[in-house]
């Protein structure tokens, strides 16, 4: 029997709520759900199913780690299908004026690309979200959209990206 025959076959009788992280189910999840980059304050995804980026920040990234996820994800995105990303800022401190423009001067090449919609859950922190604010102001791109939280910010990309 072909390996792929083999693993769907596996996952039939598998009751919902019953799979646990052993089960070939989890596989593949993280087939779907691919890590880009990972460090102490930033993860970024890439969920294949939705061909979309999403960045998780967490407190304060230096200039060099925030530099190298903001290259990881354009690069990523060169290279790949990305149709959208989400950035969940929620838990991100305050981002040095040089990082955002950094941010600002690559993201556009991005943009105009596949990506057609860029989310951004925003900060708790209100110096945090003029950082983010600031970026769509360097930027200049008319596809960034805020959010209070994932489902919402999903919801919206869902009716941009098609």
């Amino acid at each position: 029997m072909p390996l792929a025959e083999k693993f769907f076959n596996d996952l039939e009788g598998i009751p919902p709520g019953k799979i646990s992280h052993g089960t070939n189910f989890f596989i593949l999840i993280n087939f779907m759900h691919m890590i880009v980059y990972k460090s102490p304050t930033v993860t970024i995804e890439y969920d294949k199913e939705k061909c979309q980026i999403i960045q998780k920040w967490k407190g304060f990234s230096s200039s060099d780690v925030f530099r190298t996820a903001i290259m990881k994800t354009t690069e990523f995105a060169r290279a790949n299908l990305v149709k959208s990303l989400i950035s969940d800022t929620r838990e991100q401190s305050v981002v040095k004026g040089e990082d955002i423009e950094f941010a600002a001067s690559r993201m556009p090449k991005v943009a105009f690309g596949n990506i057609k919609a860029m989310a951004f859950i925003m900060p708790k922190n209100i110096f945090a979200e003029m950082s983010v604010k600031k970026f769509e102001k360097e930027s200049n791109l008319n596809m960034i959209r805020y959010f209070d939280s994932y489902e919402t910010a999903q919801a919206w990309i869902d009716t941009v990206v098609k």
